[in-house]
């Protein structure tokens, strides 16, 4: 069991931080005035994922003038835990080490793991036993209580021992540890350095032997600033324990209570779906003044997507592809957590192509890109392209250069010198570039499922109702988790959010729910 019994409620301070309400904006104005007393390496800042450690060293960076040396003790728990054991990367399991135990069984890993939104969906038999035998340890249960939380027909609890059996004795014979076991044995013999305080970010997203961590962390420090929302808690499937963030023993607790980005039409919405949660700290915050737009329609057809930011979004991820398609058909350019039918390494070459043809230059190893996608025919004479593979990767060459050194051919246009490009992606790039959409920069259009967007927002959001039959079972069982995702989705909106009516009977009951609050 995690350590909370040993946490001292007098010294911690709890930031609840709805939607849009500046959590971390927050906490870098508590981290300021930490500053103010206390040196840098006296402050520990550890968060649940590398983004929200990074982002907390980039602002503190930029904003105090301090360098990443300076901030040593901001990371996320397992990158502190590596560094306090002085660990190396070869004592760590890698991707080699899990398909050889694999094989020692029978079967395959391919170790993608499971997809953002918890699902297995394509994953073989061995990723499904190396995920569970592992979640038994983060959770601190048993396997036979994991097997039946997931209810996967495929596998059987023997099998999960077994797997679980194998890895021990693979890690005993090699000397090598696995990220959990990183985390244990810092909590039994990890030594922590004198903290003056203790800043906790995403602490609704911690498993059980994460907390028991954070507690080891605290026992000897000054102040601890704890910052999270449990009616954001949404990766109980990868182990994630809100009880212990909604019972946490504190000393005082702060609700930021004004969003800067949802309206008040969505956050009624949002509302009404988080009102199905009874297991939840109590909080009330207001929406932005402006009114929004919220509403039901029955085909993303009616969707105008040439302007503004979006996020296209599903519960689970063979949903997305209908967006790609929808994109493809009429021209925008975007971005996709699936696979992307256009390749980015070509949009990146387009880009340098022209910046080339427009009097710019490029790296030698960036042109050698370039000339993939182009025959000898249209782009270089061969002997000449042997000699720009010889050259320094790193030399910085512009069009000229390439005409007289390396045997260019032609200046055209990107869509007619890249002739091994297919020609559905070039009709469809044309077409984007023909509806004025721009193939530089970051895409207005993200698609992604709603895990993966958690943190995320844009001005428009639309999401799917449908799900999973698994996600649907597991929606039955267990409802209140399911209110804590289709909230994450909702309130990622600025300006309007379109919510498409199921086409199965296994959807969430948003416009149901909406209706009756």
């Amino acid at each position: 069991m995690s350590q909370l019994s040993n946490w001292n409620p007098s010294k911690v301070k709890l930031f609840l931080g709805p939607p849009g309400t500046g959590k971390t904006t927050t906490l870098m104005q508590q981290l300021s005035d930490c500053l103010i007393y206390y040196p840098p390496n006296r402050i520990c800042f550890v968060a649940f994922t590398k983004r929200a450690a990074t982002e907390a060293v980039t602002r503190a960076a930029e904003k105090f003038g301090l360098s990443s040396e300076d901030l040593t003790y901001f990371r996320t728990l397992h990158s502190f835990a590596f560094r306090q054991l002085g660990y190396s990367t070869k004592m760590v399991m890698s991707v080699g080490d899990y398909i050889n135990i694999a094989r020692s069984l029978n079967l395959h890993i391919s170790y993608r793991g499971l997809k953002d939104d918890g699902s297995f969906h394509g994953q073989t038999k061995g990723d499904r036993l190396l995920f569970l035998a592992n979640l038994a340890r983060i959770q601190e249960k048993t396997i036979q209580q994991v097997h039946a939380d997931w209810v996967d027909e495929n596998l059987s609890v023997y099998e999960i021992q077994q797997m679980q059996e194998t890895i021990n004795a693979y890690k005993l014979e090699t000397g090598k540890q696995d990220f959990t076991d990183i985390i244990e044995q810092f909590i039994k013999h990890g030594n922590v350095p004198p903290f003056d305080v203790l800043f906790v970010d995403e602490a609704q997203d911690l498993s059980p032997i994460q907390w028991s961590m954070v507690a080891k962390l605290a026992e000897h420090t000054g102040e601890v600033y704890v910052a999270g929302d449990d009616d954001q808690a949404i990766f109980k499937w990868a182990g994630a324990d809100v009880n212990q963030f909604i019972n946490l023993p504190v000393g005082k607790t702060v609700v930021l209570d004004q969003s800067y980005r949802v309206p008040s039409k969505i956050a009624t919405c949002a509302n009404a779906v988080i009102s199905q949660v009874s297991n939840r700290l109590s909080k009330v915050w207001k929406p932005r003044l402006e009114l929004g737009v919220a509403k039901f329609i029955s085909d993303i057809d009616q969707l105008d997507l040439s302007t503004g930011s979006w996020l296209l979004l599903a519960r689970n991820s063979y949903l997305l592809k209908t967006y790609q398609e929808l994109c493809m058909r009429k021209g925008y350019v975007f971005e996709s957590s699936v696979e992307n039918p256009i390749d980015p390494q070509l949009l990146a070459d387009i880009r340098v192509w022209e910046r080339l043809r427009n009097g710019g230059i490029a790296t030698v190893s960036q042109v050698l890109s370039v000339y993939e996608w182009m025959t000898s025919r249209v782009g270089v004479q061969y002997g000449k392209k042997s000699r720009l593979k010889e050259a320094d990767p790193e030399r910085t060459i512009n069009i000229l250069d390439l005409e007289r050194d390396f045997g260019l051919i032609t200046t055209a246009i990107w869509h007619e010198a890249f002739d091994r490009i297919d020609s559905y992606q070039r009709e469809y790039l044309l077409t984007a570039l023909k509806r004025g959409e721009k193939l530089t920069g970051e895409a207005r259009i993200r698609i992604n499922t709603i895990h993966g967007v958690k943190g995320g927002q844009a001005e428009n959001v639309v999401v799917f109702m449908d799900m999973a039959q698994r996600t649907y079972r597991e929606y039955k069982n267990n409802p209140e988790d399911e209110a804590r995702v289709w909230y994450v989705a909702l309130t990622r909106a600025i300006n309007a959010l379109y919510v498409i009516h199921p086409s199965t009977p296994n959807h969430y009951p948003l416009d149901t729910i909406i209706r009756g609050h």
